[in-house]
């Protein structure tokens, strides 16, 4: 991540995140113990329990001289508050001894992030021991975030920084002005006919960074002392055609001071690239603070800074589902606020699995909708219609659909979400309803906003619902920064092939349910001791045992464990997936099987709240694991042979 730098020279440094640091760097010597903040270099973010060097200097600027020794010795000192051991130790010892009047000391040291996300504070202050504290405080706070996939952009996803012309056309001359180099062209020779000169601000900006829908704005630096024209600065697309021109800006009335040109959304159309900012001297004329031959355009700097809405594109969905009403639940036997979805739910062995889910016939799966920034939406189709990518889960009148997300939140955010729907929507966001809108109307982007949603840090689950009475059947959701809907939340995108998505439609894939079998047939298994997976018994008991226990990983809970089995007096076939037979939905379980002969294989298997189960280890595409290794799933051969041992007698064998 980023470094923040504080230096001694005094320095105002603007933050797009709306922060200021200002430093005053007068060293003045005064009596007694004193020290002067020089510099200080710390990280502006990072991982829960990561490691990270920090270098703070201050200047012995009193009159005393700073050592190690003694019984009362100097050292660095953590404050806010005083002697707080949250990045791993409260104290830091002197570089060198001794540490002279007027010389600095630089602490360069390793700290260790809290292990819970969040905004700390990182602030340390010099002392003579044990409580003589003295002199200025080094403080800033570092964001501690989670570590996750996927990338935080923050609110803007465009920032050029202060820029210079990236080209011209014609002739332009140079003068030092406002510390940098700026560019002049002349407006009109001096019979007072026009020069037709340019200058463009293209500095590569990405579809990522802005294109289609979002916020933009511009600030411009006017005003060196050549500067005497009437400007109008234009914001052009990738491909140099006009999206706005500003009004008149009077260059003649400014010396060395950045103004803010553009702050409102902008569209590029048809999901067009933003290029950047182009000016002309034919826009100009002869309209100018001097005279012919003289008056000149300026072209300094400028500075672009955005946010490209983002939305979210990826879903695991499910319906439809006949109803009157957005608040209708008719038809199925699920508890929406407590639902989570899995694209892949298993269906091989029977609809056994969505049936217990209550999803009364349908399956879930996982639908990629495009980019939803200004063309696509989650679309389930009416009735007539069959072109939609979620037309396997609508394409009904009168109905319901479900659409399920996981958001990752680094450091925790309080989001607004826009939804737009046609008809009527719900939204819950990790089971609490956040929205409701039973309403006939067509589809417009953001036109409910939620207010501020809390997301704790790490993963938070979004489901969003559907109603559809005769119109279209669509939706689209996007999150938005907590004090300005204009720009976006900070949570983590996801690249779905040159656009981004603010949450993914299906689990990571950690998340798979574990199970351990402790006992089968009789006997111990499983690492370390027991039978491995796989293993066969021998015996003549006709009844089959097993007991172990189940869990959950990850934000989705466990559910239930299950088995199956394959062999004689089954028709050497698969059974339909089944409960097993004691406390299923415990996490302590048991199975029992009689009437058992000849050779019989036994799955045991865990199954989540989302209806993933133990031999799963994608979270997008399902899988087949059995293996002890990760306690996936498990299965064991027994062959039973019931017939009675024969008797010993003369002429036999014991």
């Amino acid at each position: 991540m980023g470094q923040r730098r504080l230096d001694r020279l005094a320095v105002h440094r603007f933050d797009p995140n709306g922060t200021s640091n200002t430093i005053a760097s007068a060293l003045v010597i005064t009596s007694g113990n004193n020290a002067t903040l020089v510099s200080g270099s710390v990280p502006n973010g990072i991982t829960t329990g990561a490691t990270f060097t920090a270098t703070i200097t201050f200047n012995n600027s009193g009159s005393t001289i700073w050592t190690n020794s003694g019984a009362n010795p100097y050292r660095l000192g953590s404050q806010n508050p005083s002697n707080n051991t949250t990045w791993g130790f409260s104290r830091v010892n002197l570089p060198s001894s001794p540490i002279n009047v007027g010389q600095n000391a630089a602490f360069t040291f390793a700290a260790t992030a809290p292990s819970t996300a969040g905004n700390y504070s990182f602030s340390w202050r010099m002392l003579k021991e044990p409580t003589n504290w003295f002199g200025d405080t080094f403080t800033t706070t570092i964001s501690v975030v989670i570590p996750g996939p996927g990338t935080n952009f923050g609110p803007y996803t465009l920032d050029t920084g202060n820029i210079d012309p990236t080209s011209y056309v014609g002739t332009w001359s140079t003068a030092s002005e406002c510390n940098l180099t700026v560019h002049y062209a002349p407006l009109t020779d001096a019979s007072c006919n026009p020069i037709s000169r340019e200058a463009k601000w293209f500095p590569g900006i990405t579809p990522v960074q802005y294109s289609g829908r979002g916020w933009l704005e511009l600030d411009v630096l006017l005003g060196g002392t050549k500067a005497d024209a009437y400007a109008y600065y234009h914001l052009r697309d990738s491909a140099d055609a006009d999206l706005w021109k500003s009004p008149l800006w009077n260059q003649c009335n400014y010396h060395c001071i950045w103004t803010n040109v553009y702050s409102s959304t902008l569209t590029v159309p048809s999901g067009g690239t933003l290029g950047g900012v182009h000016i002309f001297t034919s826009d100009s004329g002869t309209n100018a603070c001097g005279s012919c031959g003289s008056a000149a355009l300026e072209a300094a700097q400028v500075r672009l800074f955005g946010a490209r809405w983002n939305y979210i594109d990826d879903w695991t969905c499910l319906g439809g589902y006949s109803s009157s009403s957005v608040s209708d639940t008719a038809n199925r036997s699920f508890t929406e606020a407590s639902l989570y979805l899995y694209p892949a739910v298993d269906t091989s062995h029977g609809n056994v699995i969505p049936t217990l889910m209550g999803f009364n016939g349908r399956t879930p799966g996982h639908v990629t909708t495009g980019d939803c920034n200004n063309s696509n939406t989650l679309n389930f189709d009416n009735s007539t219609q069959s072109n939609g990518n979620a037309d396997a889960f609508g394409h009904c009148d009168n109905c319901d659909a479900y659409g399920f997300a996981w958001v990752f939140a680094p450091s925790g955010d309080s989001p607004q979400i826009m939804i737009g729907s046609v008809d009527g929507n719900r939204l819950w966001v990790n089971g609490v309803l956040r929205n409701d809108t039973n309403a006939v109307r067509s589809l417009t982007r953001d036109q409910d906003n939620t207010g501020l949603v809390t997301l704790p840090a790490g993963w938070n689950r979004v489901l969003f619902k559907l109603h559809h009475f005769t119109n279209n059947f669509r939706g689209t959701v996007s999150l938005r920064n907590t004090a300005n809907a204009n720009l976006n939340a900070s949570v983590s995108s996801y690249d779905l092939g040159g656009y981004y998505s603010f949450g993914l439609g299906y689990e990571q894939d950690a998340w798979y349910p574990q199970i351990v079998v402790s006992n089968f047939y009789g006997a111990a298994v499983g690492p370390p001791q027991g039978a491995a997976n796989g293993s066969a018994f021998y015996g003549n008991n006709t009844t089959v045992a097993a007991n172990g226990r189940s869990n959950g990983q990850g934000p989705v809970p466990y559910w239930r464990t299950m088995q199956y089995q394959w062999g004689y007096g089954l028709g050497d076939a698969d059974t339909s997936y089944a409960d097993v037979s004691g406390t299923p939905t415990s996490a302590n379980w048991s199975h029992s099987a009689s009437g058992v002969t000849g050779h019989r294989r036994f799955h045991f298997f865990a199954v989540s709240q989302s209806g993933r189960a133990s031999f799963q280890n994608s979270g997008l595409a399902g899988g087949s694991v059995f293996q002890d290794s990760g306690n996936y799933a498990r299965y064991y051969d027994v062959y039973v042979d019931n017939v009675a041992p024969l008797t010993a007698g003369p002429g036999r064998q014991r």
